[in-house]
């Protein structure tokens, strides 16, 4: 079943439009407002004035030396772009006998407009089965994407912040 509803908005303000479909529903106003992101991005992007990305040794400084008992035995950073949309990334890797931790913090960049997109439609699953399971969906209004297998004992985290930084985790045994 599909439903609609909106309320007349006050002057100014983004009229508020649900769309409902079964038990999913699409905020019209958020998805207007990560149009308009998106449409801003893809302007900077021509005029040359897209935001540069944060460079990479600024963000090995969110890495620790250490996460409960695992020590950080590698670090890497890098960047790039095309097309006038930039990115950069820092990565750790922490070990623990067998065990294994990955974590990385990434700026999308100008291409951080378009994650805001799938919060604009309120993108939700999940899926479970032979011990392994996946969700997608928000947590403390952040898109968030998590999974874990128990045969491997491997699992994965990420959450996007302020529509630009991904950070990420993932780690086995």
């Amino acid at each position: 079943m599909i439903r609609s509803s909106s309320s007349c908005p006050s002057a100014g303000a983004l009229s508020s439009n649900t769309v409902q479909i079964g038990d999913k529903s699409v905020d019209l106003g958020k998805l207007e407002e990560a149009s308009k992101q998106m449409e801003a991005a893809a302007k900077q992007i021509e005029s040359g004035e897209a935001p540069e990305a944060v460079q990479p040794d600024v963000l090995k400084a969110y890495l620790p030396e250490g996460i409960a008992g695992y020590a950080r035995t590698e670090l890497t950073t890098g960047s790039g772009g095309a097309a006038g949309v930039a990115g950069s990334q820092a990565e750790g890797v922490y070990t623990k006998g067998d065990a294994t931790i990955r974590l990385s913090v990434t700026d999308l960049g100008a291409a951080g407009a378009l994650a805001g997109m799938a919060s604009a439609f309120n993108m939700q699953s999940s899926s479970e089965s032979n011990g392994k399971y996946e969700k997608i969906g928000k947590v403390d209004g952040r898109m968030t994407q998590e999974s874990y297998d128990s045969a491997t004992r491997h699992g994965q985290y990420s959450v996007l912040v302020g529509d630009r930084f991904m950070v990420a985790a993932e780690g086995d045994g």
